[in-house]
Protein backbone atom coordinates (compact mmCIF):
# COMPACT_ATOMS: atom_id res chain seq x y z
CA UNK A 1 0.00 0.00 0.00
CA UNK A 2 1.84 3.28 -1.21
CA UNK A 3 2.28 6.14 1.10
CA UNK A 4 -0.08 8.82 0.65
CA UNK A 5 0.86 12.29 1.07
CA UNK A 6 -1.71 13.83 1.92
CA UNK A 7 -2.77 10.46 3.95
CA UNK A 8 -6.58 10.84 2.91
CA UNK A 9 -8.68 12.01 0.64
CA UNK A 10 -11.89 13.97 1.56
CA UNK A 11 -15.34 12.48 0.49
CA UNK A 12 -16.33 15.98 -0.96
CA UNK A 13 -13.70 16.10 -3.09
CA UNK A 14 -14.80 17.49 -6.02
CA UNK A 15 -13.02 15.01 -8.51
CA UNK A 16 -14.47 10.90 -8.12
CA UNK A 17 -12.05 10.22 -10.76
CA UNK A 18 -9.63 11.23 -8.55
CA UNK A 19 -11.12 9.97 -5.15
CA UNK A 20 -11.40 6.59 -7.21
CA UNK A 21 -7.74 6.42 -8.12
CA UNK A 22 -6.35 7.78 -4.78
CA UNK A 23 -8.24 5.17 -3.03
CA UNK A 24 -7.11 2.55 -5.81
CA UNK A 25 -3.11 3.32 -5.15
CA UNK A 26 -3.72 3.30 -1.38
CA UNK A 27 -4.93 0.33 -1.24
CA UNK A 28 -3.07 -2.12 -3.42
CA UNK A 29 -0.72 -3.86 -2.00
CA UNK A 30 1.77 -3.38 -5.14
CA UNK A 31 2.46 0.26 -4.69
CA UNK A 32 4.00 -1.04 -0.84
CA UNK A 33 7.22 0.96 -1.59
CA UNK A 34 5.73 3.21 -3.91
CA UNK A 35 5.14 7.05 -2.31
CA UNK A 36 2.02 9.36 -3.75
CA UNK A 37 1.81 13.18 -3.76
CA UNK A 38 -1.69 14.15 -4.60
CA UNK A 39 -2.60 17.18 -5.85
CA UNK A 40 0.90 19.07 -6.04
CA UNK A 41 1.02 22.89 -6.60
CA UNK A 42 3.65 23.31 -8.83
CA UNK A 43 4.92 26.83 -8.12
CA UNK A 44 7.68 27.26 -10.88
CA UNK A 45 5.66 26.10 -13.77
CA UNK A 46 7.45 26.43 -17.07
CA UNK A 47 4.22 28.29 -19.10
CA UNK A 48 2.42 29.86 -16.41
CA UNK A 49 2.31 31.09 -12.92
CA UNK A 50 1.63 28.62 -11.05
CA UNK A 51 0.39 24.71 -11.76
CA UNK A 52 -1.13 21.72 -10.03
CA UNK A 53 -0.31 18.01 -11.18
CA UNK A 54 -3.20 15.57 -9.86
CA UNK A 55 -1.14 12.41 -8.67
CA UNK A 56 3.37 12.56 -8.99
CA UNK A 57 3.90 8.55 -8.60
CA UNK A 58 7.45 8.21 -6.93
CA UNK A 59 8.53 4.38 -7.89
CA UNK A 60 12.20 3.36 -6.44
CA UNK A 61 14.30 1.57 -9.24
CA UNK A 62 11.60 2.51 -11.51
CA UNK A 63 11.05 6.35 -11.68
CA UNK A 64 8.59 9.30 -11.32
CA UNK A 65 5.02 9.04 -13.34
CA UNK A 66 3.12 12.67 -13.16
CA UNK A 67 -0.66 11.37 -13.39
CA UNK A 68 -3.60 13.83 -14.82
CA UNK A 69 -6.72 12.63 -14.18
CA UNK A 70 -9.62 13.44 -16.64
CA UNK A 71 -13.14 12.30 -14.36
CA UNK A 72 -15.50 13.75 -17.77
CA UNK A 73 -18.10 11.30 -19.01
CA UNK A 74 -17.83 13.10 -22.09
CA UNK A 75 -14.95 14.39 -24.00
CA UNK A 76 -15.14 16.38 -27.25
CA UNK A 77 -11.78 17.88 -29.19
CA UNK A 78 -12.33 20.08 -32.03
CA UNK A 79 -9.72 22.07 -33.73
CA UNK A 80 -7.44 21.48 -30.99
CA UNK A 81 -9.34 21.68 -28.58
CA UNK A 82 -10.54 19.98 -25.72
CA UNK A 83 -14.54 20.40 -24.37
CA UNK A 84 -14.56 18.20 -21.10
CA UNK A 85 -18.36 16.79 -19.69
CA UNK A 86 -20.84 19.85 -20.29
CA UNK A 87 -18.55 22.24 -19.63
CA UNK A 88 -18.48 24.84 -22.28
CA UNK A 89 -15.10 26.29 -21.68
CA UNK A 90 -12.55 24.83 -24.02
CA UNK A 91 -8.96 23.78 -22.68
CA UNK A 92 -6.57 24.87 -25.76
CA UNK A 93 -3.63 23.37 -24.13
CA UNK A 94 -5.26 20.00 -23.11
CA UNK A 95 -4.46 16.87 -20.99
CA UNK A 96 -1.26 15.62 -22.48
CA UNK A 97 0.30 19.34 -22.51
CA UNK A 98 -0.79 19.81 -19.24
CA UNK A 99 0.66 16.65 -17.76
CA UNK A 100 4.17 16.75 -19.82
CA UNK A 101 4.53 20.37 -18.90
CA UNK A 102 4.17 19.67 -14.99
CA UNK A 103 6.33 16.68 -14.89
CA UNK A 104 8.97 18.92 -16.92
CA UNK A 105 8.32 21.65 -14.32
CA UNK A 106 8.94 19.61 -11.39
CA UNK A 107 11.88 17.87 -13.06
CA UNK A 108 13.27 20.95 -14.35
CA UNK A 109 13.07 22.22 -10.83
CA UNK A 110 14.30 18.98 -9.04
CA UNK A 111 17.54 18.25 -11.30
CA UNK A 112 18.31 22.05 -10.28
CA UNK A 113 18.08 21.69 -6.65
CA UNK A 114 19.66 17.95 -6.86
CA UNK A 115 21.49 17.62 -9.65
CA UNK A 116 22.57 13.47 -9.33
CA UNK A 117 19.05 12.95 -9.64
CA UNK A 118 19.28 13.72 -13.51
CA UNK A 119 18.96 10.11 -14.87
CA UNK A 120 16.10 9.56 -13.31
CA UNK A 121 13.13 8.78 -15.35
CA UNK A 122 10.33 11.19 -15.33
CA UNK A 123 7.20 10.48 -17.50
CA UNK A 124 4.01 11.86 -17.70
CA UNK A 125 0.27 9.99 -18.25
CA UNK A 126 -3.46 10.77 -18.50
CA UNK A 127 -6.49 8.77 -17.51
CA UNK A 128 -9.83 9.15 -17.84
CA UNK A 129 -11.28 6.64 -16.10
CA UNK A 130 -15.32 7.13 -17.37
CA UNK A 131 -14.39 6.86 -20.99
CA UNK A 132 -12.89 4.77 -23.23
CA UNK A 133 -10.30 6.91 -25.19
CA UNK A 134 -8.97 4.87 -27.80
CA UNK A 135 -7.47 7.96 -30.14
CA UNK A 136 -4.02 7.39 -30.96
CA UNK A 137 -1.08 9.43 -31.73
CA UNK A 138 2.98 8.95 -33.53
Amino acid sequence: MARMIPASISTNYPSPGEREIFENLKGDPATHDWTVLHSLDVAHHLKQISGEIDFVIIVPSKGVLCLEVKACTQLRRDGGVWYYGSDPNPDTRGPFKQASQGMHSIRKRLIAQKPHLLRVVFWSAVVFPYIEFDASSV
